[in-house]
């Protein structure tokens, strides 16, 4: 077990995550519109490593690098459904299984503190494994049951923690991660 502080937020590592393998830049995939379309065109001409969550994990047409989710009791059915199978993903989730669930961690990253989404766990995952730089793609905010997260995510970006992470989806997170709002 290992720790690593981003910006406020302290993660505790249980197993191993992979360090970057490709490039610096770690491209973070999420199921909100446009996003899974725009993944793949980024990854086309831009060197990067992909990560996806949630739902995206199983839309993602490629390989994935990582695959992480605040919701561990999802996890496996979403890497199980992949229909990309020639690589499995590094699977993170920020608690273990539930007992007799079926699947495998390859990490389990908790936190001290709250986190805005599986899209910022993402985010925060990529910092702690040294990306210098994370793209966002169909990772928002705008539905109105994730505003109450967004006090989340100034805290986060006010900490330091979201250091070198943009969004190529626009709204309210994109606009906070070039210091707009």
């Amino acid at each position: 077990m290992r720790e690593i502080l981003i910006g406020n937020t302290l993660l505790t590592v249980t197993g191993e995550l992979p360090t970057p393998n490709r490039a610096s830049t770690l491209l973070c995939v999420g199921s909100a519109p446009g996003g899974v379309e725009q993944a793949p065109a980024y990854a086309a001409e831009n060197a990067c490593d992909v990560a996806a969550s949630n739902e995206a994990i199983t839309l993602y047409p490629g390989a994935l690098y990582l695959a992480a989710s605040l919701h561990e009791d999802k996890l496996p059915g979403w890497v199980a459904a992949r229909s990309y199978r020639k690589v499995r993903p590094c699977v993170v989730a920020n608690d273990p299984l539930p007992e007799g669930a079926k699947g495998a961690l390859d990490a389990v990253v908790a936190m001290n503190r709250p986190c805005g989404s599986s899209g910022m766990y993402l985010a925060l995952l990529g910092r702690a494994m040294g990306y210098e730089r994370i793209v966002l793609t169909g990772i928002t905010i705008e539905s109105e049951h994730m505003s109450p997260y967004r006090d989340i995510w100034r805290a986060a970006k006010k900490s330091g923690a979201l250091d070198g992470v943009q969004s190529f989806t626009p709204g309210w997170l994109a606009q906070l991660l070039k210091g707009h709002l």
